[in-house]
């Protein structure tokens, strides 16, 4: 009888699924499936404003910049912070070009 009983409940889906599901079932109601092709005379979008910067992105450059070589440990220690906290900084300033990681040291751009 207990059996029934779980077989009748309602079917409960974890909730990213629940929103996967309702993401593709709305994809289905009449959305095209290719984006339109872009054609040469279309002008391409404005840039967006700049890439927003970090609590920590100033300041670590202003450590580098007063300590080359400084290690990552160290400018943690000097901003106490812990070093994991500089490690998406850092990456974020090596893309931008605002900082030169070598190894386990920072270095200010070439």
């Amino acid at each position: 009888m207990l059996w029934a009983m779980r077989l009748t409940a309602p079917i409960r889906l974890p909730a990213a699924l629940g929103r996967t599901l309702h993401r593709l079932s709305r994809h289905d109601q009449g959305a095209p499936t290719r984006p339109a092709p872009v054609t040469a005379d279309v002008p391409a979008p404005a840039a967006s404003s700049p890439a927003p910067t970090g609590k920590y992105d100033a300041v670590l450059t202003a450590v580098v910049s007063a300590r080359p070589g400084v290690t990552v440990a160290q400018a943690a220690e000097q901003l106490g912070v812990p070093a994991t906290v500089l490690y998406p900084v850092i990456r974020r300033l090596e893309t931008r070009a605002a900082l030169v990681k070598l190894g386990r040291e920072l270095h200010p751009p070439r």
